[in-house]
């Protein structure tokens, strides 16, 4: 099988904190707070995670008796640098977006005394993330099991390395036909508006950290998740001047 695949991720980052202490005399007083936001998404449906494939059926022999130092030996009456001989695969492509979406703060209050009690120490912190992911798969096989060549000659190309697997011995295929995924995405795909996205898209919202997903029955696969996880905590401690018992004369 030739194949191919490519996704061209966008990630976006920002984050915001703030830390501060106070020491008035015998008191110690710490303050955290941190917001950060990220977008990971596909900038355009066409570069979602596309997957381009095609495959030839026909005897194949295979013989790895050589070693791992050497490549494979295949052996097959079929001309894999023919188009003739490829048929078309599923065609699939993926766009995705997720937002994040994350807060913390905490709170550390102390004093010190003189005496057996020496310390006194209480605190709280408080944690909130959110996640809105969206992903559509689009399988489309309206054209699989036909001629590769049906898409035309600008839809594969040879292996663009004229130097595969130079340093290493063996009979193994060295040069065979790869998609080009630009052919595909224009014969087999006509990206919706992104405005259509928000009706198709199937929401959840738990009542809980728990997250969910429904994914309806009918093409195109749509998932849609999102959840909510607060944390909130606290805590104290105390700490003691150590007793040493020291015996009389």
């Amino acid at each position: 099988m030739g194949t191919r695949e490519y996704s061209l991720n966008r990630h976006d980052l920002l984050t915001v904190g703030l830390k501060q202490t106070w020491n008035p005399d015998r008191w110690h007083v710490a303050a955290n707070v941190n917001w950060s936001a990220a977008h990971s998404y596909h900038p355009d449906y066409r570069t979602g995670t596309v997957r381009s494939r095609a495959y030839f059926v026909a005897p194949l022999t295979y013989d790895a008796s050589a070693g791992y130092q050497s490549v494979p030996t295949f052996t097959t009456p079929v001309d894999v640098t023919n188009p003739a001989n490829y048929k078309l695969f599923q065609f699939n492509i993926a766009p995705k977006d997720s937002k994040d979406w994350d807060f913390y703060s905490r709170l550390d209050i102390g004093h010190d005394f003189d005496g057996f009690l020496s310390k006194l120490q209480a605190g709280g912190e408080y944690h909130w993330r959110k996640r809105d992911y969206f992903r559509r798969d689009y399988l489309i096989d309206t054209a699989t099991n036909q001629p590769l060549t049906n898409l035309g000659a600008g839809a594969y190309q040879q292996l663009p390395y004229d130097d595969f697997l130079s340093g290493v011995s063996g009979n193994g295929f060295r040069n065979w036909l790869v998609p080009v995924s630009q052919a595909y995405v224009g014969n087999f795909f006509t990206p919706p508006s992104r405005r259509s996205r928000s009706p198709m898209a199937t929401a959840v919202h738990p009542s809980s950290c728990r997250k969910r997903s429904r994914r309806p029955m009918s093409a195109p696969i749509t998932s849609s998740m999102r959840a909510r996880c607060p944390s909130p905590a606290i805590w104290a401690s105390a700490m003691s001047t150590p007793i040493r018992w020291r015996a009389a004369p």
